[in-house]
């Protein structure tokens, strides 16, 4: 142990897994490997959010769409009266002839 860092990693890379004493590179192992996974759930969760808030603005444009092309009953009537007129000059009739 008294050895410096750079001798000990070539010791222990020439000797088998099972006779090598690597408790701290287990533990820095370990230690990355929670941290990777700690980034990924975090790379997840604002990911998460991304998607949330484009839906989110979705939602408020095509309400705010819909408020702008509002029509009362009467706009939508008067609309519909007057594209009936430029479909058919001679007044509405039914196919039965009776209107």
């Amino acid at each position: 142990m008294g050895a410096p860092f750079g001798e000990c990693a070539r010791a222990g890379a020439a000797m088998p897994l099972a006779a090598r004493d690597d408790g701290d590179l287990v533990a820095k192992r370990v230690h990355s490997g929670n941290s990777l996974s700690t980034m990924r759930g975090i790379w997840k969760w604002v990911g998460l959010a991304g998607v949330a808030g484009v839906v989110v603005g979705g939602v408020l444009v095509a309400r705010d769409q819909r408020k702008r092309q509002a029509y009362t009953p009467d706009e939508v009537r008067a609309r519909l009266h007057q594209r009936l007129a430029e479909s058919n000059p001679e007044g509405f009739q039914s196919k039965s002839g009776s209107v």
